[in-house]
């Protein structure tokens, strides 16, 4: 009869199996986001995301020039910019899960009063590892 015993050989599947479980998906999601203030004035970039059915925001004031460090993007995050001293409005928005490190520049937009976030001509943003 053939016994149950645990071979080096199963142990080794099951351990690899459990391993590729256990860390793709942190491998997959775990890319980052960058903002930088382009305006004369501060604004306030608000991140807004669900984590097991609550709400959890960051909130970070950029100066002119500032940037943020780079966010982790682990889920889908609806991105808010406002005026710091009226609490205006100028920009929302849903920003998706990406498998490619992300960064924005916030650039007034003077036809409509309120700011655009645009892709940067250097892709990558100082200050960040």
């Amino acid at each position: 009869m053939i016994g149950r015993r645990s071979t080096p050989a199963r142990l080794w599947a099951v351990a690899s199996a459990l391993l590729i479980v256990c860390l793709a998906p942190a491998g997959l999601l775990a890319e980052s986001v960058q903002f930088r203030n382009d305006c004369k004035a501060p604004v306030v970039v608000t991140t807004t995301t669900t984590v097991r059915g609550m709400p959890k925001r960051d909130q970070y004031v950029l100066r002119p020039g500032e940037f943020t460090g780079k966010l982790p993007l682990r889920a889908d995050q609806v991105v808010s910019i406002s005026d710091p001293r009226t609490n205006r409005l100028l920009f929302r928005d849903v920003l998706k899960v990406s498998k490619t490190p992300l960064a924005y520049s916030i650039i007034p937009d003077p036809a409509t009063g309120r700011v655009r976030v645009v892709v940067p001509k250097m892709a990558i943003m100082p200050g960040g590892k």
